[in-house]
């Protein structure tokens, strides 16, 4: 596969280097820097560069993130779990890794072998490996993992027929399907202990007991968590890879509020600060402070249309909602340099990006034509869902309601997001973000196939579930194949892109190794090579 990396627009032109556990990294910021995966950097910043600094043992860093866990740590046969490295990564870890390449390495797993007839993936498990109870990962741990994980019918998994324990350190994944995506799968379907499990009584007793203790072979152990407030670890002594990690404790704290967590950040009460960049960001990174980052998504609007009493059932109307929206007004106005306006489903400049598809620009005189030809030429009354940034749903409800869409905002937190986003929503749309991944089609299949449980009052068109399963069957990444369903998704206007951001941690001068956004996981990072110089 290969890496897809242009610039798209310097705004502010900071340039400085990152050095410290093995990485340098020249970076410049704000910048929109385009890629087919979730964990997208500048050029410069993606190659490792060799280095003489030896990192220090000792301290405990402190995180300050925007988003914490919903409703599972660590247990992950549940199809309405959300984990995201960021918080995992300390903790739990999966079979295989994949760089910004899109190649894949052995983790947990020191080799894997795809059969010549596609139909099995062979894996040789790594020896030595404690969980943090002191139980032992093997091929009878990763069997039962993914015995879990397919009996609950997870939608990344649905070409997964069996596992085969081979040895004691050798599985094989027997496939219904061949996909381009199916190795991608294997790098964040992450590893939890089963002595744990039985021990707690197994059945919903072990999994509830796993959801919010979770046991796994990461770098550092399971201490406490607070919902909405932090969550805690300590340095597991016994991890697989010798000689790390490095730090002693960590602690991700959970903060929505910009302004709190730059305050924060320069008075040295935290050594790191991640999320959504915006001003406070960007006033941070002119001060000279390290930046890692990446363009992470699309923030979209994701109608009820599958509910045939829905306004948004009637393709006019989702087209004047469409052409109703400035979205570069509002990515000027709140993305300080950030974010970059985007009318398809996808990441500009990259594979993905359909070059020759006119966007639908901003014209609220069409919009009234278009929703006086579906029957509302008075407009209607809808709700927008979302916990996203509040200023852009403002702007969002007056852009709206000067076409006659009236808009009620209601707040969301992450539990409800998730409920509405799994069980559906009525006379109400959607504001959220979508991630990409590295193959575009596994961000299909996330949210938009039909096999998903994700944004289920969404209306899938049948002819769009069937380019998307023709790009995802073909042996390798079909570029035409992805842009086909690309533009069918634009041309029906299922859902509504608005701009794509930037996600990114700023760092003290003093923390080291961090690797924020190299791997093709979305928010990965390497707590175990992480390090302060303090």
């Amino acid at each position: 596969m290969k890496k897809w990396f242009l610039p798209l627009v310097v705004l502010l032109v900071v340039v400085f280097v990152i050095s410290g556990c093995g990485t340098k990294e020249t970076t410049t910021a704000p910048a929109q820097t385009t890629t087919a995966t979730t964990a997208a950097k500048t050029t410069a910043a993606t190659t490792p560069a060799k280095t003489t600094v030896t990192p220090k043992y000792g301290g405990s860093i402190k995180i300050i993130d925007t988003v914490g866990p919903g409703n599972s740590l660590g247990w992950l046969a549940d199809p309405a779990a959300r984990l995201l490295a960021m918080w995992v990564n300390p903790m739990l870890e999966a079979l295989l890794t994949c760089d910004l390449n899109g190649n894949f390495q052995g983790y947990l797993a020191e080799s894997f072998e795809v059969a010549p007839d596609l139909k099995s993936i062979t894996l040789k498990i790594r020896k030595g490996v404690l969980f943090h109870d002191g139980s032992t990962l093997n091929a009878e741990v990763v069997k039962w993992n993914f015995d879990k994980l397919i009996e609950a019918k997870l939608a990344n998994l649905i070409d997964f027929a069996s596992v085969d324990q081979v040895d004691e350190y050798t599985v094989r994944f027997n496939l219904k399907n061949y996909s381009n995506t199916i190795l991608s799968d294997l790098t964040t379907n992450w590893i939890v202990s089963k002595a744990a499990y039985d021990k707690a009584g197994g059945g919903q007793a072990g999994a509830e007991y796993l959801r919010w203790n979770p046991v796994g072979t990461g770098p550092f152990k399971f201490v406490e968590f607070k919902r909405d407030a932090y969550i805690k670890w300590v340095k597991f002594d016994n991890y697989w890879q010798k000689g790390k990690p490095y730090l002693d404790a960590m602690e991700m704290d959970f903060v929505t509020d910009p302004v709190t967590r730059q305050t924060a950040f320069l008075s040295g009460q935290v050594d790191a600060e991640g999320g959504v960049m915006g001003q406070q960001d960007a006033d941070l990174v002119a001060r000279g402070y390290k930046v890692e980052y990446t363009f992470d998504g699309g923030m979209t609007l994701i109608p009820d249309s599958a509910n045939p009493t829905s306004p948004f059932s009637k393709l006019e109307v989702r087209q004047a909602m469409d052409y109703a929206i400035d979205r570069e007004a509002i990515a000027k106005a709140r993305g300080f340099g950030f974010w970059f306006p985007v009318s398809q489903w996808a990441i500009p400049n990259t594979y993905m990006w359909v070059k020759d598809l006119q966007p639908r620009a901003f014209n609220p005189a069409k919009a009234k034509e278009l929703l006086t030809a579906a029957g509302y030429p008075n407009g209607f009354e809808i709700k927008l869902l979302s916990n996203a940034d509040a200023d852009t749903r403002v702007a969002l409800q007056g852009m709206l309601a000067n076409v006659g869409i009236k808009v009620t905002l209601e707040q969301t937190d992450m539990g409800s997001w998730v409920n509405y986003s799994t069980k559906g929503w009525q006379n109400a749309f959607l504001f959220g973000p979508s991630a990409f991944a590295s193959n575009h089609n596994k961000g299909f299949s996330y949210n938009l196939s039909k096999s998903s449980i994700q944004w289920k009052s969404l209306l899938k068109p049948d002819d769009i579930e069937q380019m998307y399963l023709a790009s995802r069957a073909s042996r390798n990444i079909d570029a035409a194949m992805v842009q086909k369903w690309v533009r069918a998704i634009f041309d029906q206007c299922e859902v509504i892109p608005l701009y794509n951001t930037t996600r990114g941690d700023i760092l003290q001068k003093y923390v080291h190794g961090t690797n924020f956004y190299t791997q093709a996981s979305f928010i990965s990072w390497t707590p175990a090579d992480t390090w302060m110089d303090k």
